[in-house]
């Protein structure tokens, strides 16, 4: 998945997601890989997290592996966490479907 505009909510269960250099996402992402060129405040848990140049990232932070490039800021909590596919498959904050 790639935000390259205004997001506000929360990305779960996605493998990769990409947050563009003109993307600005305010919430939670659980992913297996997350990228953010962009900017992003909220909670983020994943197994590899990538801030590039532009980055601009206020929040906790949660992930196995971090590479920060030269000019990426990172203001928050960072903690270090193995990263499992269930928190990813099934993270407990999704309500049950309304039967149709």
């Amino acid at each position: 998945m790639h935000v390259d505009g205004e997001f506000e909510g929360s990305i779960l269960g996605a493998s990769n997601v990409s947050i563009g250099v003109n993307g600005r996402v305010n919430g939670l992402i659980r992913s297996r890989s997350l990228i953010i060129s962009g900017e992003f405040e909220g909670e983020i848990q994943c197994a590899s997290l990538e801030l590039m140049q532009q980055a601009k990232v206020r929040g906790d932070v949660r992930c196995e592996q971090m590479t920060v490039e030269k000019g990426g800021v990172l203001e928050g909590r960072c903690t270090r966490m193995n990263f499992e596919i269930e928190q990813v498959a099934q993270p407990s904050a999704l309500p049950a479907p309304e039967p149709a």
